[in-house]
């Protein structure tokens, strides 16, 4: 098991961003809400008021239930148990689970609760900050004096809480994959500016159709719901590996498509640049209908809407999408997380592995297997500095000259390296080796003493003698000498090698020396 301790600075920092947005965003939602009682907008309110309600029974209900099912919190004394239930119903869930990243933690659990808290934040971001931010889009469309600058500001941290949480969720997050969640900063900015670009013009586009034709928006969104519904269920092998029950799989796919009604969520492993592509266009394609159909039925008495301002709407649309994608494109392009080649190769055995391995707490809390963040681009590229062979000398005093450079010096005659690997030595290398073959030396000499006595003792039975040694050369191997002189120099050679010395040597192979050889053998 891996000690306590403290995440590495860019986890941190992440977390700071994230519970800092999420709880600006929770307080000026409440603000906000109350400026709709106020105003006389009461569909508005009880509308807004639903929204928070339901992200905080529903977070606080999932938060709660895992830290029911998680080992490390099932020996908690009910004294501590009754504080955290009473913590989850008063709505502070995941402000418990941020301090526990705050605090010093045992790094095999972070990945698990970085996990859970991509899950709620993305559960808080479209249950609760996206109906808040086309609420107070529809408000500042239809009457724009009765914004004030809190709802302003609610409305910026609603539409960045949503692409926050959007940006920080990965396809990881499933329960067979929570030791492959890893993320980079620039990769977080590239698809937080990705999913601006495509939600602030899809918002854009659905509010200023609810401008003219009012209730039929609901028409459009519900149709555009159930195809996603329909197409998640048909495509995805999320819900087949993930063992879920009939309820919990009707909620996920229901949440999931509605999600799809902004934006695409990845929750496949196989390659979905195709899907990709194909929900992209067909988006595009909506929204180039959509901004038709409200030019199109415009009324002449909003002539707010005329002229330079709806130029200003279509610039805004077409830019903001257009850029989103650029982005995303960017993204899959260069900082997507494939290209963390050293993290993806990683597996739970090598995790053990570098558990044992780890000796020190700084070396374990670096550890891109166990924690979230990796500051850099792709640890795979990083390279081990070399330490230099030899140390370089100190420079002279000063008021001593130049002196003589130090790669001029002459070599010391003798130099302890100490292991050390930072300074080098002739004369010690070689003693070095000289003991090293001096050490091998006696200790084959000690093993033949142990098999000479073996033999004597009669526990091991001599090897055969080997075979002499001045054997003849066989036939097939036997070379023959190519002379440089004329005709008559090649028929001696050949004359001497049928009847000549060959001649005897195959004779003496017969019934010489080869043939006591064959019988003996």
């Amino acid at each position: 098991m891996m000690g306590v301790e403290f995440l590495p600075i860019c986890d941190v920092l992440f977390n700071v961003v994230s519970l800092a947005s999420y709880f600006c965003d929770v307080v000026f939602d409440v603000i906000a809400t109350y400026t709709f009682f106020k105003s006389g907008h009461l569909v508005w309110f009880w509308l807004s008021l639903v929204s928070i309600a339901l992200s905080l029974i529903v977070c606080q209900i999932l938060s709660g239930r895992w830290m029911l099912s998680e080992e490390r919190h099932k020996d908690i004394s009910k004294r501590k148990l009754m504080v955290l239930a009473l913590l989850h119903a008063a709505g502070g869930g995941m402000v418990w689970r941020y301090s526990l990243l705050f605090a010093p933690i045992q790094l095999e659990h972070v990945k698990r609760e970085m996990r859970n808290l991509c899950v709620l934040r993305m559960i808080h971001g479209f249950a609760e900050s996206m109906p808040l931010l086309i609420i107070q889009t529809y408000i500042a469309c239809m009457s724009p004096a009765s914004m004030e600058e809190i709802n302003v500001i609610s409305m910026a941290l609603s539409l960045f809480n949503v692409c926050w949480a959007l940006a920080s969720f990965t396809k990881n997050i499933r329960s067979h994959n929570v030791h492959r969640l890893v993320l980079t900063w620039i990769g977080v900015i590239f698809q937080f500016m990705w999913r601006l670009g495509t939600i602030t013009s899809r918002v854009l586009v659905l509010v200023l159709y609810s401008t003219v034709f009012t209730y039929w928006v609901f028409l459009v969104v519900v149709l555009h719901w159930i195809t996603m519904m329909l197409w998640v269920l048909s495509r995805y092998a999320t819900f087949k590996s993930e063992r879920l029950t009939p309820a919990n799989k009707v909620f996920l796919s229901f949440f999931v498509s509605y999600i799809h009604i902004f934006c695409y969520l990845n929750l496949e492993e196989q390659n979905t640049k195709l899907k990709i592509i194909t929900f992209y266009t067909i988006m595009l394609v909506e929204n180039v209908l959509l901004i038709a159909l409200w030019t199109l039925g415009l009324r002449e008495e909003q002539g707010g809407w005329e002229g330079s301002n709806r130029n200003r709407i279509y610039v805004a649309v077409f830019t903001s999408f257009f850029i989103g994608i650029f982005f995303m494109i960017i993204y899959y392009r260069f900082f997507h997380v494939r290209k963390l080649t050293a993290t993806l190769s990683y597996s739970p055995n090598e995790e053990t592995k570098s558990r044992k391995l780890q000796t020190s707490s700084q070396g374990s809390a670096d550890d891109p297997a166990v924690t979230v963040f990796n500051c850099a681009l792709n640890p795979a590229l990083r390279k081990k500095k070399k330490l230099p062979s030899r140390s370089v000398p100190p420079p002279p005093p000063a008021g001593t000259g130049a002196g003589t450079p130090f790669w001029k010096e002459p070599l010391p005659s003798e130099e302890r390296t100490a292991g050390d690997g930072l300074s080098y030595s002739r004369t010690t290398s070689v003693d070095d080796i000289r003991q090293k073959l001096q050490e091998k030396r006696d200790k084959q000499l000690l093993q033949l003493r142990r098999i000479e006595k073996d033999i004597a003792a009669g526990r091991m039975e001599r090897p055969n003698q080997p075979l002499p040694v001045n054997q003849p050369i066989p036939v097939k191997k036997r070379q023959p000498m190519v002379f440089s002189s004329g005709g008559g120099g090649d028929s001696n050679w050949r004359q001497s090698m049928h009847g000549g010395e060959y001649g005897d040597w195959r004779q003496s192979m017969h019934g010489g020396e080869y043939g006591d050889w064959r019988q003996s053998m």
